[in-house]
């Protein structure tokens, strides 16, 4: 049996409950819903994502950015909670918190308030607030032309775990300088592994440099390429993330085609959807599962807290992505 098989079953069990509960949505996020409640070991529950729907609906307004593509997202996170309705107006509260930080009002800060509330206590969401605010400033200083909102994930990130804004764009500037090479025609996407590299290397035990994670992220492209999987620039973080994980670049590549094989047969997910849909879900499946492995480690539980947190990020992000990226094979429902 595969090591991702426990994962690629419960997601494709979780499917056809999170296309009940979200009936009119693009099937790409009924998907998300799937994987965000696999991504937990939780088996989808159609009562409690109907009634978390119902209070999700109620308390947000027409209006509100809570109400845009990372709907589907926040309410299948809301879902996982104890009290939906209390998260909800934290939530809400953060949000007022990060607009004083000059945030946008769309789906990225509605995504990282949900993330600061999620995973940070009530007493210092402001702090972490304030200093998001402050990773993104000092961030769109140095590459205004290269950073949006989008970066407010990542800033968010950084300021959660409690680095230094100065010495982490730095690091930034110095991996940014040594990819932009390898990145001339999206440059965004030097930002991004950018990015991962340097959280990756916060809890990093092991030795390798970053030149040799970025020569290892090439020819992870190389060997995705090779399999007739193309990684478009708006799915590289993933990339990044597949470096951070103690295997061999052979065996994760491997891993991911025979997941995307297997994800094509199940009739719950379809042979119709675009390759880099179906790469960007096995890909999550099957990094899900490294990590999960190697949280049973105490010597890897740092790092694959710091992974999956990642993993989490990305698939909060991929309810943007699928909005934005045109994929014309994403079958919806009927």
């Amino acid at each position: 049996m595969s090591k991702y098989q426990k994962q690629l079953e419960l997601f494709v069990e979780n499917i056809p409950v999170a296309r009940k509960v979200f009936k009119w949505q693009e099937s790409s996020k009924v998907f998300l819903s799937s994987l965000i409640l696999t991504s937990k070991g939780i088996h989808a529950d159609e009562a409690v994502l109907k009634e978390t729907r119902k209070m999700y609906d109620k308390n947000t307004s027409i209006f509100s950015n809570l109400k845009y593509n990372s709907a589907t997202t926040i309410t299948t996170l809301l879902s996982e909670t104890e009290n939906p309705a209390e998260v909800l107006k934290n939530i809400n509260e953060v949000q007022t918190l990060l607009k004083e930080q000059k945030f946008y009002k769309d789906d990225y800060t509605a995504l990282v308030a949900t993330q600061i509330v999620l995973n940070t206590p009530e007493n210092e969401y402001e702090k972490i607030a304030v200093l998001t605010g402050e990773f993104y400033q000092a961030m769109k200083e140095k590459h205004r032309w290269m950073t949006d909102s989008s970066d407010y994930m990542y800033a968010c990130q950084f300021a959660m775990l409690g680095l230094n804004v100065k010495d982490t764009i730095s690091k930034m500037d110095e991996l940014m300088e040594e990819l932009m090479p390898h990145f001339k025609w999206t440059p965004n996407s030097s930002q991004t592994l950018a990015q991962m590299l340097v959280l990756g290397d916060v809890a990093s035990e092991n030795s390798t440099s970053a030149s040799q994670k970025i020569e290892q992220i090439l020819k992870l492209q190389e060997m995705f390429k090779s399999k007739n999987l193309k990684v478009g620039s708006e799915f590289v973080a993933i990339l990044g993330l597949i470096v951070m994980l103690p295997i061999s670049l052979e065996e994760i590549v491997d891993q991911i085609v025979d997941c995307c094989e297997e994800l094509k047969a199940e009739k719950e997910f379809g042979k119709y959807n675009a390759k880099q849909i179906t790469f960007m879900f096995a890909s999550s499946i099957v990094i899900m599962a490294l990590a999960n492995d190697m949280q049973k480690e105490t010597s890897n539980s740092v790092m694959a807290n710091i992974i999956t947190n990642l993993i989490m990020q990305q698939q909060m992000m991929m309810a943007i992505l699928l909005a934005t990226v045109t994929i014309s094979s994403i079958p919806t429902n009927n």
